[in-house]
């Protein structure tokens, strides 16, 4: 807990507080409710949201996973998820012209959802790559260009997580606007690179890559790029991370 102190009395402060009112309706509302309590502004920056804390919000026994962090991978080509999500995606509902992609990728087995083709990673100690592994309906390797390599990994994972406070709140809502009120704080702290490599071999960590397409606003039409998250559930955090408050 070296240097966190101040960090960790922000934090605190908002603990057990009156209800809130969400700033923003929806799943994600809790996280962007306790980033404006903080003076956060919205970003997506590779580093963590205080100097030294990443925040992770949940509403009271949610049972969804987090994002870790969110890396681009490599491979032939530019822009990588567009073109997976050219190449392996399914057609949009409403924009027939258009593909799209949702996926949650896994070492031990392959992933497919909607699309006819499936994913899988792979942990390669002697490329010192994680490797994107696409097969058609058949079962056959169609594409092994796609990777992260481990250096790339680690600068992500320790700039991000390094320590990462896990805030819990109650929700109701009222008069139809949902509220929160948060009640716990946990503080965790990174075990090491090999854990987090040794849980994507244990299918515990997983890649999620998101494309939809916008259906408001300017952009109305084009392919919006969620990019490639890499995942994990909070109750598997231990596994992870060592609790340090």
């Amino acid at each position: 807990m070296i240097n966190i102190n101040n960090e960790i009395k922000r934090i605190k402060s908002l603990i057990n507080n009156n209800w809130i009112k969400t700033v923003r309706p929806g799943s994600t509302g809790v996280g962007a409710t306790f980033e404006y309590l903080m003076n956060i502004k919205e970003n997506k920056s590779t580093d963590s949201d205080l100097k030294r804390i990443e925040l992770k919000t949940k509403r009271v026994n949610s049972k969804v996973s987090t994002c870790l962090f969110s890396c681009a991978p490599e491979g032939p080509g530019e822009n990588i998820i567009k073109r997976i999500s050219a190449l392996y995606g399914y057609r949009d509902e409403e924009y027939h012209d258009k593909k799209r992609l949702t996926a949650f990728i896994y070492n031990s087995y392959k992933s497919k959802g909607k699309t006819n083709y499936q994913f899988r990673l792979n942990v390669n100690y002697d490329s010192r790559t994680l490797n994107l592994i696409v097969y058609d309906k058949n079962g056959v390797i169609i594409d092994d260009k796609i990777y992260w390599t481990f250096a790339t990994l680690r600068q992500c994972l320790y700039r991000k997580c390094t320590r990462i406070a896990v805030i819990e709140a109650e929700s109701r809502f009222l008069y139809g606007v949902e509220h929160f009120k948060y009640k716990s704080l946990k503080i965790y702290e990174l075990i090491s690179f090999n854990k987090f490599l040794k849980l994507i071999e244990e299918n515990i960590i997983c890649v999620a890559i998101n494309t939809t397409i916008y259906k408001s606003g300017p952009r109305i039409g084009e392919l919006h790029d969620h990019g490639a998250s890499f995942r994990l559930y909070f109750r598997d955090f231990e596994k992870l991370f060592n609790k340090i408050y």
